[in-house]
């Protein structure tokens, strides 16, 4: 990691130990690595984050991040008001911002590096970095193309199916010619302060950029940590 450098990046990875879906969700094993060590071998291997700092309320998931302190890598100990259900990844941020204002360090960029996004190539922290940085923008987001329109989903209300978009020129048109639509995918995020202190991690005019299917993947459920296994196979 460099520091010499005017711009100076935070690499925040956010994991916290409760989970619904699968407990510890953040130390799954996922091939020889856990989920978070996957993130933070990433996040080691960029020219261009200047700090890394594990966020977590777990003792488990703060043991396995304090292995990687010889790298540079810091640890913080999360409230527990921010480890609930509730609590939003920008309160985390702002909670990690705020102790780095007490110690005299002001980063121009914090990025977001969701343990639960396990897959990234080699240079794509680095490329999402310096394409914030030649915009000029306040955020960037990476996104990936949609494998469902939202022209044809529906809801379902008092036990009726019910179109999302009832009213649309798409509705009779063939999957083929349907519009090109795109979803935040969770995998990186790289915000200035300033939003964060607004309690925002994406502005009104974000940089993007646009992964492949499987950087895509986001586990939540234990389903889609069996693809994550699947997948870690095919492209090791």
């Amino acid at each position: 990691m460099q520091n010499a450098r005017k711009i100076k990046i935070v690499a925040v990875i956010p994991a916290r130990g409760g989970s619904k879906g699968i407990p510890l969700k953040n130390i799954a094993q996922l091939g020889k690595k856990s989920l978070i060590e996957h993130t933070i071998s990433q996040a080691l291997n960029s020219k261009l984050i200047d700090l890394i700092i594990v966020s977590s309320d777990n003792d488990s998931i703060l043991k396995i991040a304090k292995k990687y302190a010889k790298h540079g890598v810091k640890v913080e100990k999360r409230p527990k008001k921010l480890a609930n259900d509730n609590s939003t990844t920008v309160s985390v941020l702002k909670h990690v911002l705020s102790d780095l204002n007490k110690t005299n360090i002001f980063p121009d960029f914090i990025i977001t590096l969701q343990p639960t996004s396990p897959f990234r190539k080699n240079n794509l922290i680095d490329k999402a970095i310096s394409k914030l940085i030649e915009s000029k923008r306040d955020s960037l987001i990476s996104i990936s193309q949609a494998n469902h329109s939202p022209f044809k989903m529906f809801k379902i209300e008092h036990n009726r199916l019910k179109k999302l978009f009832p009213q649309n020129k798409f509705n009779n048109l063939p999957r083929q010619k349907l519009p090109v639509i795109f979803r935040e995918n969770g995998n990186i995020y790289i915000t200035s302060p300033k939003l964060i202190k607004n309690n925002r991690i994406i502005g009104t005019n974000p940089e993007f950029l646009i992964l492949d299917q499987w950087q895509s993947v986001d586990i939540d459920e234990k389903f889609d940590l069996d693809i994550a296994r699947i997948l870690i196979n095919k492209f090791k």
